[in-house]
């Protein structure tokens, strides 16, 4: 019994360490099997989540990887208890609705802001998606609208529904986004050129293109900062 208590107490007092040191430095000062450890002390207190969490990443590649999973595989594949498939699914989504009412204080005036916007759009992402940004005479954000999945086989549709998209909103100006699956986001000759085309339109209709973002595993490019676009 003597040697289960001293157990608990390691145990216990390693995620107190943890907890603190997060407090102090934020995440920044973790690896993200580290982070991941430390969620899934609320879905299993009474146990070293360090082992789950090393094997869930191993699997997986990232938490974003993780988070995009199915819930099925999770519990079926992994051992996720049903709860914490559920917590997996919750968080991005929670993400997103925070991030939604300070985004609309901003004037996107700028690539970074703009980067910013969507940043947080393709957590847990792994196939690609693409979403369009409506925007006011001021720069400032209407809402931001997730056009299609897929690559660019359905460049027709997709154009159609970007447009009927700034239509329907009021917008004065667009601003456009998609992630590259693979991780490299360098723009593709098609993804140029299909933005040129897209801007051509928007353009005869009186509704401004700001920029066409797209975004990798570690980084993400503007279109307008490469020289691909003319600036408004």
């Amino acid at each position: 019994m003597s040697d289960n208590n001293t157990n608990k107490g390691v145990h216990s007092g390693h995620r107190k360490r943890m907890r603190e040191k997060f407090l102090n430095v934020g995440a920044s000062g973790f690896q993200e099997h580290e982070l991941l450890e430390m969620l899934l002390y609320y879905c299993y207190p009474r146990i070293n989540t360090n082992v789950l969490a090393h094997n869930l990443i191993n699997y997986y590649g990232s938490i974003s990887a993780l988070f995009d999973a199915p819930v099925e595989k999770l519990i079926k594949e992994n051992g996720v208890s049903e709860n914490t498939a559920f917590l997996f699914k919750l968080i991005p989504q929670i993400m997103n609705l925070c991030g939604s009412t300070q985004e609309k204080t901003i004037c996107y005036n700028n690539s970074n802001k703009i980067k910013q916007l969507f940043a947080d759009k393709f957590i847990g992402i792994t196939k690609e998606k693409f979403f369009v940004a409506c925007l006011d005479n001021d720069l400032y954000l209407i809402d931001i609208y997730h056009i299609s999945d897929g690559d660019a086989a359905n460049t027709t549709l997709k154009t159609r529904s970007i447009v009927d998209t700034a239509i329907k909103s009021g917008s004065s100006y667009i601003a456009l986004a998609h992630n590259h699956p693979n991780g490299d986001a360098t723009p593709s000759a098609e993804d140029i050129s299909t933005t040129r085309q897209i801007k051509e339109i928007l353009n005869a209709i009186g509704i401004g293109l700001l920029d066409h973002i797209i975004v990798g595993t570690n980084s993400s490019i503007s279109l307008i900062e490469r020289a691909e676009l003319e600036t408004i």
